[in-house]
């Protein structure tokens, strides 16, 4: 299976917190991550750097429109307030026309959501 794995991140969020937000996720899903998915102007964080570089996935980035396209089980209007749409994890996984399998999870700095991607890439 292939997954794409949806991250919503604070600026300077701790390595530490977020891969084990990620792990936490894919806990019981089998499959391989081939998409990491973020908004717009957090693609240079350093733990999303290197959470992509260790899964050996790919990193995208989608605009906050995009994101706000999308129609998600878990709105949050503070994130909404913050920057402009009210998901970050689940809205970048159903806008790749993903089976979101696993709802946003949330840890102090992130949130990560996990889709099933009908075809990789």
């Amino acid at each position: 299976m292939s997954l794409v794995v949806g991250i919503g991140l604070r600026a300077g969020t701790p390595y530490r917190e977020l891969r084990g937000l990620v792990d936490d996720a894919l806990e019981d899903i089998g499959g391989t991550v081939v998409l990491v998915v973020t908004r717009v102007g957090r693609e240079n964080e350093h733990a999303l750097r290197q959470l992509v570089e260790e899964l050996g996935s790919e990193l995208r980035v989608m605009t906050t429109e995009q994101l706000a396209e999308q129609s998600v089980p878990s709105p949050s209007a503070q994130v909404e307030h913050l920057t402009g749409t009210a998901s970050v994890a689940e809205a970048a996984v159903l806008a790749l026309n993903a089976q979101l399998v696993v709802q946003k999870l949330r840890s102090e700095h992130a949130t990560v959501a996990i889709g099933l991607l009908s075809h990789p890439g």
